[in-house]
């Protein structure tokens, strides 16, 4: 009889587990993620990590022009020997707060020139291709990007502390972070403000301003892992009911 108690225990948790795996396989992958793991490194080999929390909503209303999302940047590290590429320097303390990041289609005026940075159409180009992504390709400024500009509370300059930019003609992704979740993987290139002139002949150099960056949504839990828990749990419930059953 107590065998058959633990019998039936076993095939109950072991229900559970299986349960628990399908339901992983049907929620969307969306629902899983939710993060983006965001790594990178800079033109002086500087690394750059951070997450990019999809959850958060847009607080512009009905401006289709902009996405603004209060700290959806977290965790923001840099780790570099550079005295420009500190956490303090960048984030005005460390660790670095939560950082607010605003979402625009990159646009430039008749002249070249761009609404919060610097440097013209060209000389961002310029920056752009002077650190490619692997492979030799870089963001190609004149068609369809998405500008992704970070900001943290506390910080003296109302600039921009980095801005990246993600090759897209996908405007959803203006308002809405979510939208991010149906790409596993994004390739980015960007630039940190710290080092970066324009030289007297009008062209930009940077020591290590510009960077590249990969957006990776972590992998779900996978149906094996969970059925796996869920054995494992039945083992020990029913070692758990064979010890409690047994003589003195």
């Amino acid at each position: 009889m107590g065998y058959l108690m633990s019998l039936n225990n076993l095939k109950k948790v072991l229900a559970v587990g299986t349960v628990l795996s399908i339901a992983a396989c049907l929620v969307p992958e969306s629902a899983q993620a939710g993060i983006f793991k965001s790594s990178g490194k800079s033109g002086n080999s500087s690394n750059i990590n951070f997450y990019l929390d999809t959850s958060i909503k847009d607080t512009t209303g009905n401006d289709d022009s902009q996405g603004v999302f209060p700290g959806a940047i977290q965790n923001f590290d840099i780790q570099s020997s550079f005295i420009d590429f500190t956490n303090s320097n960048l984030c005005g303390k460390d660790p670095c707060p939560r950082g607010n990041l605003t979402v625009t289609k990159f646009q430039s005026d008749a002249n070249g020139n761009i609404p919060g940075i610097e440097f013209t159409l060209a000389q961002l180009q310029e920056l752009i291709d002077s650190f490619p992504h692997s492979g030799g390709s870089s963001i190609n400024l004149s068609n369809n990007v998405l500008r992704y500009d970070v900001t943290f509370d506390g910080t003296t300059s109302s600039d921009p502390e980095l801005v990246w930019f993600i090759q897209s003609d996908d405007l959803s992704l203006i308002n809405d972070l979510s939208a991010l979740d149906k790409y596993k993987t994004i390739q980015a290139q960007g630039i940190l403000f710290g080092d970066i002139s324009i030289d007297d002949d009008g062209s930009a150099g940077s020591n290590g301003g510009v960077f590249n960056l990969t957006l990776k949504i972590p992998e779900p839990s996978t149906q094996a892992g969970l059925l796996g828990i869920g054995a494992f749990g039945a083992l020990l419930l029913l070692k758990n009911k064979l010890r409690l059953r047994k003589p003195f």
